[in-house]
């Protein structure tokens, strides 16, 4: 056995024999950006938030394998690193990627070096380039590669990440592969004459990592990963992937190694199918007004609506947009007109919305909050030419043509009115409401929704279905679209609506409360604001039936608190 001094003369020399620096910089020179699959950087950790799942790949697999890597004249390491190149591709969203590879560091193995204790495996970047490639030209280009890397497969990881153009404290990659020959130490220690494993662990401070124990026969493939993602479906993503390519590579696929699945069958089928199943009756032949009249006489007495201590059943909301819908008829608003509702969230909006409904005009939902410019431009915009508000007209929106009217001030003009249903002929497929988009990139734009969308939307959706029971809480701003799901959900399903005035909401202590004191059972959240109520809504999430976040990606670990709760 040679001393380990000698195999570090020996990799000192055959650094200045190759110029690292240099390799790696024609390497890794314009990578810019990390690769980092679902997103995780972390690469510092202590290994404390692993988990591990393993996936065996059975003998016919591994012969075929086998087959295909001798006829292309590659190892059977070449071809795996290919297919797990597929895998970081697919989960980071990226066609030029970059994963560490764990190198023996043995110099090629030269003489006395195979017995030698000492400090020698390596992990070292490689980076493939999988657009427009077939799944033969990637399996050459990682043999080549992996070729090129053993000339030095003594250089620090510090100088390769130092070459590329990645600045800061940014990690060159954050998934790794190891294919190891043979069992893993530990099993060949068990199977020592004498020798009794006790415990045995093996910890990585990157957050994905798979290794592939090649047992001759058969592989096994050893995935740990980040909690927050299932190392089984790395497992069998890796599984899936192998397969693909050893098909594409038997039949000489001409295809693009990018359009292979790595998902296996049955989580296709729910990405594919399942997710994608969206046909449900639904009543596309009604209007959203129709509907909640439908509501009334089945169960009138019902409470609609609770804001701030008040609360009107469904008779009563029906009687209060009836006497409001004579009114504003009587003011000139006429069946296809856009009508600007310029208030904040409460029952006289409330009412406003569903009157507009019953007289065929469209209602536009603005937010008083905004600059008086934003709002004169949308009302000019949708050619308004009547605009309903809670308390007068607002400054500096003194716009020609444009007739206020102020539901707060009609008082005895609503007594006198009645309250029965209208009943005014009207096409079935017509505009519900137009909403505007933010304008952060430009100018805003009227979207305008179709009554028929609004009642797909409330009724049989296909993932939540509402009861007369629930009570939803309508806190989004009525300019935002998730504010249509909170209110029609509510009143087109019997349910009870909560409204709630901004203050509460910006607290997060009175949010819970009044959620918790009102039996809320349906939620929806803002990304943003989720992350940061989920402590304090901690007891309202077991109380509910469907809490539904969306806006922006999810952070999995803040799903698994509120799982926890």
């Amino acid at each position: 056995m040679r001393p380990y001094r000698e195999h570090v003369a020996q990799a000192l020399a055959a650094a200045r024999a190759h110029d690292a620096e240099r390799f790696f910089r024609s390497k890794l020179g314009d990578v810019d950006e990390p690769t980092a699959p679902f997103g995780l950087l972390d690469v510092h950790g202590d290994g404390a938030q692993l988990e591990e799942a393993h996936e065996d790949i059975d003998a016919h697999l591994t012969q075929r394998l086998r087959a295909q890597a001798r006829r292309a004249g590659v190892s059977a390491a070449a071809l795996c690193h290919a297919a797990w190149g597929l895998v970081v591709a697919q989960t980071s969203g990226r066609d030029d990627i970059v994963f560490g590879s764990v190198l023996l560091g043995r110099m090629r193995s030269h003489a006395g070096a195979e017995p030698a204790l000492g400090m020698f495996i390596n992990t070292l970047p490689l980076r493939l380039r999988l657009k427009g490639r077939t799944a033969g030209e990637l399996v050459e280009q990682t043999q080549r590669e992996l070729a090129e890397l053993l000339d030095h497969e003594q250089a620090s990881l510090a100088v390769a990440q130092r070459c590329s153009a990645i600045g800061g404290s940014a990690p060159l990659f954050s998934a790794l592969l190891n294919y190891r020959h043979g069992a893993p130490t530990h099993a060949q220690w068990g199977a020592a004459t004498g020798v009794e494993v006790l415990a045995s662990r093996d910890l990585t401070n990157y957050p994905v990592t798979v290794s592939i124990d090649d047992l001759t026969d058969t592989l096994r493939i050893v995935a740990q990963t980040d909690r927050r993602i299932e190392p089984r479906r790395i497992a069998q993503y890796t599984r899936v992937a192998l397969e693909a390519i050893v098909e594409a590579l038997e039949q000489a696929s001409t295809e693009p190694v990018l359009a292979l699945s790595i998902l296996p069958q049955e989580e296709r089928r729910q990405v594919v199918e399942l997710f994608n199943r969206t046909q449900a009756p639904y009543p596309h032949d009604k209007r959203i007004h129709e509907l909640f009249e439908e509501r009334v006489r089945q169960a009138g007495e019902a409470v609609a609506v609770v804001y701030q201590g008040q609360s009107l059943s469904y008779a009563e909301l029906n009687r209060r947009a009836n006497r409001l819908a004579r009114c504003l008829r009587a003011r000139g608003v006429a069946v296809g007109d856009y009508v600007p509702v310029l208030m904040s969230r409460s029952l006289t909006m409330l009412v406003a919305q569903l009157a507009l409904l019953k007289i065929g005009a469209v209602y536009v939902p603005m937010d008083p909050e905004l600059p008086a410019e934003r709002c004169a431009f949308m009302i000019r915009d949708c050619a308004a030419r009547h605009v309903l508000v809670d308390g007068g007209m607002p400054r500096g929106l003194d716009i020609d043509a444009v007739h206020w009217i102020d539901c707060a001030a009609l008082g005895d003009k609503l007594a006198r009115q009645s309250a029965e249903n209208l009943h005014l002929p009207m096409e079935t497929v017509a505009p519900a409401y137009v909403m505007y988009t933010s304008g952060s990139t430009g100018t805003p734009k009227g979207v305008i929704v179709a009554q028929h969308a609004v009642n797909r939307l409330a009724i049989d959706n296909g993932y939540a279905r509402f009861q007369p029971d629930d009570c939803l809480v309508h806190y989004s701003n009525p300019a935002f679209d998730a504010s249509t799901m909170e209110v029609w959900g509510a009143l087109l399903n019997g349910a009870r609506l909560l409204i709630v005035p901004q203050h509460v909401v910006l607290d997060a202590q009175q949010f819970a409360a009044l959620l918790e004191r009102e039996r809320v059972t349906v939620l929806y959240m803002s990304v943003g604001l989720f992350n940061q109520y989920t402590t304090a809504l901690a007891k309202v999430f077991r109380q509910l039936r469907y809490l539904m976040v969306g806006g922006d990606s999810l952070e999995p670990e803040a799903i698994r608190r509120v799982l926890r709760t």
